[in-house]
């Protein structure tokens, strides 16, 4: 009995053409019928190029995406809540020392 290899390989314009087209929000159901291809085998192609694009995004053809920038607000202490704060920490490690022991 022989096995034959069922699947075709990717070729690098399958492979961007399928990315173009995840990227310009097709579904994976329309690029397997324009390929030629399973829904599984776009799913695991997209993951693979997902992943090649962020490792390479300097050669990618699309650019990557930025994250966002989140608000970052400034807390701040007085010198009495710190104070406060050490000392609870202290006797709290000191309670829980002495209880083990």
């Amino acid at each position: 009995m022989t096995l034959t290899k069922k699947n075709k390989p990717w070729t690098l314009e399958d492979s961007a053409y399928a990315w173009d087209q995840h990227v310009m929000g097709r579904t994976h159901k329309f690029i397997a019928r324009r390929l030629s291809r399973t829904e599984k085998a776009i799913e695991i192609n997209l993951s693979k190029t997902r992943v090649n694009m962020k490792l390479y995004s300097a050669a990618a053809a699309t650019p990557v995406r930025k994250p966002r920038k989140t608000a970052i607000k400034k807390v701040r202490f007085s010198i009495t809540e710190l104070m406060a704060a050490a000392i609870c920490g202290a006797a709290l490690g000191v309670l829980i020392t002495y209880s083990i022991l």
